[in-house]
């Protein structure tokens, strides 16, 4: 060889490109499991969230039964009745947080785990700030006949 001619490099190897499941590994050995553990990490913690919080949305639930239960039997102590729109709202604060709880975990399903925190409260606090509303107009409406 001459001297002017410039040497090869040697050739690098290439890292196979293999799929996902197998660059990261299987959480278990059986046949046909192909889940990785970020995945399993990810649902449990998304089901944690959907079970914490599905218990501070019937707690809600619970509040609007209590209160739907005390004005009517308010009403009743009095001999008189609830109207339609009075109805109408003790119905929507005892069904309200159960939609809202739904529309939020339709939404926060398939979202990074602290934006499903957040979508989470957004719904409690609008079915609070529900709950505290109908509150505050049965206390100063005359929505009992």
């Amino acid at each position: 060889m001459s001297d002017t001619t410039p040497e090869r490099e040697p050739a690098r190897k290439r890292a196979p490109i293999l799929p996902k499941d197998v660059q990261t590994g299987p959480v278990s050995t059986r046949p046909g499991t192909s889940r990785t553990t970020s995945g399993v990490s990810r649902r449990w913690g998304a089901t944690t969230l959907a079970v914490i919080f599905g218990l501070l949305y019937a707690y809600d639930v619970w509040e609007g039964l209590d209160w739907l239960v005390l004005n009517v039997q308010g009403a009743a102590s009095l001999d008189t009745t609830v109207t339609g729109t009075g109805w109408a709202s003790l119905i929507l604060v005892v069904l309200a947080p159960v939609l809202l709880f739904v529309a939020a975990f339709l939404i926060a399903r398939r979202r990074a785990f602290f934006l499903q925190i957040l979508i989470y409260v957004a719904g409690w606090a609008a079915a609070s700030a529900l709950y505290l509303s109908i509150v505050t107009l049965f206390s100063s409406a005359s929505i009992i006949a």
